[in-house]
């Protein structure tokens, strides 16, 4: 466990928030801004942040002011289809679940405030054992696993989306009224907006070009493979004096940086590779275009910024809830936001492709972007560690 120092007694008898957020920035960084909210209503309190045991989840989750303690729990991934795995996954949920339940023993939550993912699970049946008012927070445009589980022992729901709304409403149409509609929370900018020029300088220390076309890779805190290997492939059929007028931005996760970083300085392009950064608005400010999975936060973002991007939503057998949120704000941001299915950029990706070179020659005034002989395209591989 990790905590700030406090003063003990003037933490005696305060409102303690539990709030239970893992498995991607995409559910912690809400929870934060969540808890934020309440925070100032409750002046004399203590947050409690229950999360993953992953070095992400906790570089994340040490970054703010607003939580005094961080109770790190291991908890595998669910064994989707491997019941081998599952007495072993079943032993560990329990571990979790009993010391959870301990900690509120000792002090009782006032409220739990979750965002959802596996982590949420034990936890919130924790609360539910000490009846402590539990509020789920649905950050998607159609529930996730665990918060449909948790939303029948929620004293409230919130949701994000309308869509999500509406489905609630359609399945189970006796938790509507616990049920609101909220706006996304956004982070609160730390300071005020820097010019594209000064965000280039703080990106690039200096080392970038205003004439140059700027793509944004995002990958969200986890990473995507997939699209890191979409667009070096997109490189390979770029005219070498094209790439000579292209800088990218691009978050690649805890995987692959160094790899990236090299296929990036092998074809000439100059390029920002990083695993994550606290704070991502003058990555955006600086990018032309932005190529992204479908995160609900990432998208929120996005089009609080007014940034044009390309779609890619997330696909996998678990899980396809991002096609749904990229669905979603296609319809509200049509100028902003195009949709390119995973498939699509796997069977033939020419138009992606085609996206990307109307980005460098729009910005850069060049024509023909795209070289006359077009090496082969490396394999781009869809599968990805699955989001619960």
């Amino acid at each position: 466990m990790w905590s700030r120092s406090t003063d003990k007694q003037s933490r005696k008898n305060c409102d303690t928030l539990w709030l239970v957020a893992g498995g991607s920035g995409g559910h912690i960084l809400p929870a934060i801004e969540l808890a934020k909210q309440w925070a100032q209503h409750h002046p004399n309190r203590r947050i409690v942040l229950y999360t993953l045991k992953r070095k992400l989840d906790r570089l994340i989750a040490e970054n703010n002011v607003v939580v005094d303690s961080i109770v790190t729990l291991s908890l595998p991934p669910l064994p989707r289809g491997r019941l081998f795995f599952m007495p072993a996954f079943l032993i560990r949920f329990s571990i979790v679940f009993l010391r959870v339940l301990l900690h509120g023993l000792f002090r009782r939550p006032t409220r739990v405030i979750t965002t959802g993912g596996l982590v949420a699970v034990p936890v919130c049946l924790a609360a539910r054992v000490l009846r402590s008012p539990i509020e789920v927070v649905e950050l998607n445009a159609e529930f996730g696993s665990a918060t449909s589980l948790l939303i029948r022992f929620a004293s409230r729901i919130r949701v994000v989306f309308l869509e999500a709304l509406q489905e609630l409403c359609t399945r189970r149409s006796g938790l509507a009224a616990r049920t609101r509609l909220i706006d996304y929370p956004l982070r609160t900018p730390d300071a005020p907006p820097l010019s594209r020029a000064e965000s280039l300088v703080d990106v690039f220390a200096g080392g970038a070009s205003n004439e140059k076309a700027t793509v944004f890779v995002l990958g969200g805190s986890q990473g995507s493979r997939f699209l890191s290997r979409a667009v070096l492939s997109w490189l390979e059929t770029l005219a070498v004096e094209h790439r000579e007028k292209l800088q990218v931005i691009h978050q690649v996760g805890d995987y692959d940086q160094e790899t990236v970083r090299e296929r990036y300085a092998e074809r000439g392009v100059s390029a920002v590779v990083f695993s994550y950064r606290p704070n991502l608005a003058s990555c955006y400010q600086a990018a032309d275009c932005v190529v992204t999975r479908a995160g609900a936060g990432t998208l929120h973002e996005l089009a609080a910024v007014s940034k044009r991007s390309i779609v890619i939503p997330l696909e996998t057998a678990a899980t396809a809830h991002q096609v749904a949120n990229a669905t979603a704000m296609v319809k509200r941001h049509r100028d902003l936001f195009t949709l390119v299915r995973q498939q699509d950029v796997l069977s033939d990706p020419t138009a992606f492709h085609a996206m990307l070179n109307h980005v460098v020659e729009s910005v850069t005034g060049s024509q023909e972007a795209t070289a006359t002989a077009q090496p082969s395209q490396p394999e781009l591989q869809a599968q990805e560690p699955s989001r619960y």
